[in-house]
């Protein structure tokens, strides 16, 4: 059986529900899906979420396992050859710790032993193996698969201090050089592609002081940079589309102590991630008050403004304006 992995927008309408594909490669992926279809009907998996789920990291590390495997050997692994490949993994990926027979010797953390930020490298070392060894090469199943475990792995483990992403296993930020080399993908859609950019997420041109902080990038494609977040809604509309990148744009925001803007804080409350709408925002134009137009309102009082205010405090009768406070 054959899986295709697409992301679209489901329309209402009398007889049913129609599929908007949300970008251009989702479209060719749904065209050829329907193409290949013909009359027939297809049982249709659906991925999404009302709120944030728990990740498992334990899980991740075996589903990735599992992929690895298949991709060279195509089929999946027995047991004794799952627990090799996790072995050889380990000794590769995971992070170190001195030996308690020999302390001159370094050998890898169990991942039973892990923390969480050090299972997060873990994972993510054999995610970016998976990508080295596929490249172009992953298709059908184990492609479904690896989308829906980066999606999780990101929304996950893409933010916060110490983040596998963004610092060394020494949890030190890491250098650009070092950043790029470790996140050659769309942290959006998880594709390798040449035209793959480096952008900042508060802008270097009103936040230059973060400018620097692998924090504040995110690695995109053109399109999801230049079409989706400029020309078709900003963040908005890009998180509509990858919202498992919410907790990184976020988490920028908060390190750099400045409030959302008034469209992402509009996302992050659909999705769960703050409760309601602070007491300030900051907002996503300046006024412009030229394009002010008059307020026509019917009767207007014309009352002095005194005795408004007055009146606003109880201090004047509604019916008779006599004075009810002191005299001075």
């Amino acid at each position: 059986m054959s899986k295709v992995v697409f992301k679209a927008k489901a329309m209402q309408f009398k007889n049913g529900a129609l599929l908007i594909p949300a970008t251009p490669n989702d479209k060719i992926i749904l065209q050829s899906f329907a193409e290949s279809l013909g009359n027939r009907y297809a049982t249709v998996t659906a991925n999404f979420s009302y709120s944030a789920k728990s990740y498992d990291q334990v899980k991740t590390v075996f589903a990735l396992i599992g992929i690895r495997f298949f991709i060279q050997y195509h089929r999946y692994p027995t047991e004794t050859e799952q627990a090799i490949m996790y072995s050889s993994f380990l000794w590769k990926y995971a992070p170190k710790t001195p030996n308690p027979i020999n302390p001159e010797e370094e050998i890898p953390i169990p991942l039973s032993k892990m923390s969480k930020s050090e299972a997060a490298i873990f994972i993510s070392g054999i995610m970016a193996d998976i990508y080295e060894y596929a490249g172009d090469d992953l298709v059908d199943t184990t492609a479904v698969e690896l989308s829906q475990i980066f999606e999780e792995f990101h929304g996950a483990n893409g933010y916060g201090v110490g983040n596998p992403v963004d610092y060394d296993e020494n949890g030190v930020l890491l250098s650009e050089d070092k950043w790029r080399e470790k996140n050659h993908f769309s942290f959006a859609s998880g594709v390798s592609t040449e035209d793959l950019q480096l952008h900042h997420i508060l802008s270097r041109g009103a936040h230059d002081a973060f400018r620097d902080c692998p924090w504040n990038w995110i690695m995109l494609t053109d399109y999801e940079h230049n079409r989706i977040i400029h020309n078709r809604g900003g963040w908005q509309k890009f998180l509509e589309i990858y919202p498992h990148c919410a907790p990184r744009i976020k988490n920028a925001y908060d390190m750099a102590h400045e409030l959302y803007p008034h469209e992402l804080q509009v996302s992050f409350i659909k999705l769960g991630l703050i409760n309601e709408y602070s007491d300030t925002i900051e907002p996503t134009e300046e006024p412009s008050f030229n394009n002010m137009q008059p307020v026509v309102k019917e009767n207007l009082t014309t009352e002095p403004l005194a005795v408004q205010a007055l009146k606003a405090a109880g201090l004047v009768n509604e019916n008779e304006e006599e004075y009810k406070g002191d005299i001075f």
